[in-house]
Order: structure tokens, then C-alpha cells, then sequence
């Protein structure tokens, strides 16, 4: 496992994905260490390829690039990219040309390590014919040019215009698991990894870290509701407080228990599936909270939930960028929602989940009344009121604080 420094802990909670060489105090002293974030379907994708190459770029800028391929969909490459900014960054870049193997760890959306493995490499161009003085070493806040400059040099290195391809694996990386244990607010064990069996469970589990401690009460998984003819389950996450309630159906996709990895093509049909399903469900929740059913948690402990305020419906999916063009999940279908079940339907991934979070966090901390479960409630009022003039799901709501 890989304990990150404040510095860096810091860019993992507020970047949705990242690659950056560091510099660690691994078993024999310093050694150059690979950080990778990112969603936890594209971390799916990397530990199934088992494959990885890193191109290395000095832009005409004088800043250093390199960036993480990844076979992910459809032969296409996921480019997971970074600019130098520190001298302990570009040390650990360059000695890549004195070494032949380095740990790579993976941290999914909350910012925790799932898995690592060792990277045991080939050099494809020394990276004395790549790296020219001066290095200019780029700024914390990347600009508008330094993404074209960098997405110019990586579609340049793919279409096989230039050879910067400098590293590749030289055998299938063999990863070693992870698992991490969060005690919830009700005291109860809550373990999140990547390479377990049930990856049902992984989805529902992230969902409980980032959102438990939203609420003095937390996150319930799996709350029972108390119909006439028998117990069920409510939904698969709620979150309550006095001013209303959050319920969260989770639809994940299995990619590691297939035997072929699957195109992005049959993600996004499997994905509309699921979310026909959770539109079947999630009514019938909001119904039963509406009425003033008894809601107990797993255990048998009442719940006891505002049914005057409207819910919030959350369909929470592995990928928002799986739905892009999908206008039957646009504003219409909210603005339905909310007025034939009385409910706020949201389309979330936990990328977009950790940021109304984080920025109900904030809000919270700067305001002297607003706790953040209220604060939260707003950021979701707030997407909401964004989505529905939108036609499709797939969208980052950005907040400003001033």
C-alpha cells in the first residue's frame, strides 16, 4: 500500500484522474513509484490488459509530458497524462533510464489504493534523444493551451506521426490486492478493494466512504421498508437527515468476471439496462417513503425519514462519458420524474458524486449555519436545475465559491 503525502493526497481527492512519478521510501530506500487515478471502471480496464506503455513528450513549450496508455475500449487507448512541475517529479522520470522496474499503484475515485503491482519495463527511445534543456517545469493550474499541447502530442504519438512511445511493459503486470476497511457512523466495517468477487458490492461500498460521513446518522446499505405483505429492501444506499432523504440504486458492470473484456459499445447497452432498471425501482422507494412506511436499517434500527420533502433519486452508474449521447436521459426525463413521483431524479458516476461532496464540504466550512448535508442537498438542487435544460446525463457541474 502506498500512504501518499499531504501534497499529494490532496491532488488525489480533488482530480478525477491523474498519473504523476513520485518519489517514495519504498523497502530499499528512495525509488521512483507510479500514482495512477482514475475511474474505477478504466482501473477494471488496466488490471484486465495486464499491459501498459508511457509516452514521453517535450512540448514546444519546454515542458515535459508523458502520459499512461491504456487499451481500453474499442482499441482506442485511454491517455492518462501529466506535466512535470517539481524537480523530485522529473528525477523520478529520469531515472527510468537506470532502472527496469517500478510499483505502480492504482487509487480509485475516493483516493484510495486498491491494488499495485511492479512494472517491469523495456526502454523503446532513450530518453536522452526525447529530454532537451532547458526543462521548463509547468504550474499546479493547468491552462486551456497546456491540454491542447498535450492532447496534440499524444493524438500525434497514436496516429504514428511521431515515435515517442519510451516505455512499455515487458510482461503482464501480476497485481496484488488491497483492501481497505472504513468504519461507518453506525459502527459498522466497511471494505473496499477492486479485485474481489463480488463486483456488485465494490460500487455500493465506494459509495458508502464517500458519503457516510455527510450525516451523524451515515449511510445505511440496504435499508429495510415494511410492506404490508413482506419486508424488502428500500433501495441499496440511504442517507437521511431532517430535511429529507438521498436514495441511491448502484448499477455496476462486471468487467473482471467476463471472460473477453467487453467494447464500450456493449458497456453502454448493458448501462441503459441497468438504468431502465433502477427507473422501475426507484419509484416505488420514493412511493414507500411518501406513504410513511416503517424503514428500519439492515440490522433492525428505525429509521426515521421526512416523507414531506421530496427525495432524492440517485441512479448512481460506473461512468457518466458511457452515456453521452443518450437524450432519453436528458431534462424531460427528470422533469417527468419529479412530477409523476414527486422526487428529484439525478444520473450520477462516483467521480461526479466525490465532487458534490467535496463541494458541499467546502460550503459547509465556510458558512457558520450550513451543515454539510444541507449543503449537499443544495449541490444537488443545483445539478438538477443544470441537467434539465441538458439532453444528456453526462456533465460536470462547476462550482464557483467567492
Amino acid at each position: 500500500m502506498h500512504l501518499p503525502s499531504a501534497e499529494l493526497r490532496q491532488e488525489l481527492l480533488s482530480a478525477p484522474a491523474f498519473a504523476r512519478f513520485v518519489k517514495s521510501v519504498g523497502s530499499s530506500g528512495s525509488e521512483t513509484t507510479l500514482i495512477f487515478k482514475g475511474a474505477t471502471l478504466t482501473l477494471k480496464y488496466l488490471i484486465r490488459r495486464a499491459h501498459l506503455s508511457i509516452l514521453i513528450e517535450q512540448l514546444s513549450s519546454g515542458e515535459l509530458l508523458y502520459a499512461v496508455l491504456i487499451d481500453e475500449y474499442d482499441n482506442k487507448p485511454a491517455a492518462i497524462w501529466s506535466l512535470v512541475e517539481t524537480e523530485d517529479e522529473f528525477s523520478a522520470l529520469i531515472d527510468l533510464a537506470k532502472i527496469r522496474s517500478f510499483p505502480l499503484f492504482l487509487f480509485n475515485e475516493a483516493a484510495v489504493n486498491v491494488c499495485w503491482a511492479n512494472v517491469h519495463f523495456e526502454l523503446l527511445s532513450p530518453l536522452d534523444s526525447i529530454i532537451r534543456a532547458p526543462i521548463v517545469f509547468s504550474s499546479r493550474v493547468k491552462t486551456q493551451e497546456d491540454s491542447r499541447l498535450a492532447e496534440a502530442a499524444i493524438d500525434a504519438a497514436l496516429s504514428g506521426s511521431t515515435f515517442s512511445i519510451a516505455l512499455r511493459t515487458k510482461e503482464p503486470l501480476k497485481w496484488n490486492a488491497i483492501t481497505s476497511h472504513y468504519i461507518t457512523n453506525q459502527l459498522v466495517a466497511s471494505p473496499i478493494g477492486i479485485l474481489t468477487e463480488n463486483e456488485g458490492d465494490q460500487q455500493e461500498e465506494l459509495c458508502t466512504w464517500l458519503l457516510d460521513n455527510l450525516s451523524p446518522s451515515g449511510a445505511y446499505r440496504g435499508p429495510v421498508v415494511k410492506e404490508e405483505k413482506q419486508d424488502r429492501e428500500l433501495t441499496d444506499v440511504l442517507i437521511n437527515y431532517p430535511g429529507g432523504c438521498f436514495l441511491i440504486e448502484s448499477k455496476t458492470l462486471a468487467v473482471l468476471e467476463r471472460d473477453e473484456l467487453p467494447p464500450r459499445s456493449r458497456l453502454r447497452k448493458n448501462v441503459l439496462k441497468n438504468i431502465k432498471k433502477a427507473l422501475a425501482q426507484l419509484p416505488g422507494a420514493s412511493r414507500n417513503i411518501r406513504v410513511g412506511l416503517k424503514v428500519t436499517s439492515a440490522s433492525g434500527e428505525a429509521v426515521t425519514i421526512n416523507k414531506e420533502m421530496p427525495p432524492h433519486c440517485i441512479v448512481l452508474v460506473p461512468e457518466l462519458s458511457l452515456l453521452t449521447s443518450e437524450d432519453a436521459l436528458g431534462g424531460d426525463l427528470l422533469k417527468e420524474f419529479l412530477r409523476q413521483h414527486g422526487a428529484y431524479l439525478h444520473i450520477l458516476d462516483p467521480s461526479e458524486l466525490m465532487d458534490l461532496m467535496r463541494a458541499a464540504g467546502h460550503m459547509a466550512f465556510l458558512s457558520e449555519k450550513t451543515s454539510r448535508m444541507i449543503a449537499f442537498d443544495a449541490m444537488l438542487i443545483a445539478r438538477w436545475q443544470k441537467a434539465v435544460d441538458l439532453d444528456s446525463p453526462h456533465f460536470k457541474l462547476k462550482i464557483h465559491f467567492v
